[in-house]
C-alpha cells in the first residue's frame, strides 16, 4: 500500500463528515467506550493483567491506549497506514 501522507491525509479522508470527525477525536467518549469493553472482558475473564490484547481496526488508537492501562500489552492493527501513523503520533 502506498504511503498516503500521514496525519493530514487521514484527517482529510476520514473526517469530512462533522459527526464522524467529532466521534473520531472524542477522547472522553472513546475512553468511556473502552471502559465498557474492559468491564465486559473482566466479567468473562477476571483480572486482565497479563493478558495480551489485539485491537483489530484500532483507528486513532485512543481505545487501544485505554486497554493498555488494564492489560499486559496491546497491539493495534488497521488497514490504513496513515491512520496507524496518526495513532503512533498521539
Amino acid at each position: 500500500m502506498p504511503d498516503t501522507g500521514g496525519v493530514k491525509v487521514y484527517q482529510e479522508n476520514y473526517t469530512g463528515n462533522p459527526a464522524a470527525k467529532k466521534s473520531l477525536y472524542d477522547d472522553q467518549g472513546r475512553s468511556r467506550n473502552a471502559a465498557k469493553v474492559i468491564s465486559v472482558l473482566e466479567g468473562f475473564l477476571g483480572e486482565l493483567n497479563g493478558f495480551d490484547l489485539l485491537d483489530v481496526s484500532c483507528s486513532t488508537g485512543i481505545m487501544a491506549f485505554e486497554y493498555s492501562q488494564n492489560t499486559g500489552s496491546v497491539k493495534g492493527i488497521y488497514i490504513d497506514r496513515s491512520a496507524v501513523r496518526f495513532a503512533a503520533d498521539k
